[in-house]
């Protein structure tokens, strides 16, 4: 399960965010399913409506670097993040 904070409770939600979550979702989707190439097609859609997002940058950067070279069998989606 991912967590993320989208905003703070008396902002106005975006609906353009609510769409692009969707993208986002099945990203993480495909990413946990290997399917490392789809899953970087969706990531660089949300990036590029919120480059800004440090998340969705890690989560494309690893879809490209495992679509190239994909990671061992035993592998189980877990990423560990060792920066804030």
């Amino acid at each position: 399960q991912i967590s993320a904070l989208l905003g703070a409770r008396a902002t106005p939600f975006d609906d353009k965010l609510l769409q692009l979550l969707e993208i986002y979702e099945q990203g993480i989707a495909q990413f946990r399913a290997r399917d490392f190439s789809n899953a970087r097609i969706h990531f660089s859609q949300f990036v590029k409506a919120y480059p800004e997002d440090i998340l969705a940058n890690h989560y494309l950067q690893r879809a490209s670097e495992y679509e190239k070279e994909p990671p061992a069998a035993e592998w189980n989606a877990v990423e560990i993040f060792t920066k804030k």
